[in-house]
């Protein structure tokens, strides 16, 4: 707020990370799956040193907090490495990064570890939001659609299969006289 170009780095940022798209993404990893996770992480080579800023997955990434004050204390990742079609894990810690691999042998590798820049020396560069109340949009209604799946629609698609029956009488010709 207070220097001449704050809002032209933003606006920087903003750009060469399509944030109106991760945003979008954030925005439906929350209403969907109860949360969803940013991640900030080294700039790209061609960038111009920016950081990188992802809406992260919550099927494949996972916080821990501290049960006291709530803050982020390490996450984990997990994908598929698309070179390879192996998999592999992030360990974020505050101040480092641990990475696993699966080698050619099929067993885990464990990499040396990576320094993440002073700013996360205490903290990890994973930020959770939460949709409100917990809950992902769907889930309060689970119980009308469980009722609808179970009371009113399995009823109508027994009672439709029923209607087609086959029956079989033993005895008669093979041939129609």
């Amino acid at each position: 707020e207070n220097d001449l170009d704050g809002d032209a780095v933003a606006a920087d940022v903003a750009a060469e990370n399509a944030l109106p798209i991760v945003g979008a993404d954030l925005a439906r990893y929350m209403l969907t799956y109860r949360r969803g996770h940013l991640m900030l992480s080294a700039p790209r080579p061609d960038s111009e040193g920016i950081p990188t800023i992802t809406a992260e997955d919550p099927r494949f990434t996972t916080v821990a907090t501290d049960s006291i004050t709530g803050r982020p204390s390490a996450a984990l990742k997990v994908g598929t490495d698309e070179w390879t079609g192996k998999e592999i894990s992030w360990l974020f810690l505050p101040g480092r990064v641990q990475i696993a691999r699966i080698g050619r042998d099929g067993r885990p590798v464990l990499e040396q570890a990576q320094t993440l820049p002073s700013v996360f020396r205490n903290s990890i560069p994973i930020f959770t939001a939460e949709n409100l109340a917990g809950l992902g949009e769907l889930e309060r209604h689970l119980d009308t659609l469980h009722r609808n799946n179970d009371g009113i629609l399995e009823p109508l698609i027994i009672a439709k299969y029923q209607a087609f029956r086959q029956r079989a009488i033993k005895g008669l010709p093979d041939k129609d006289e």
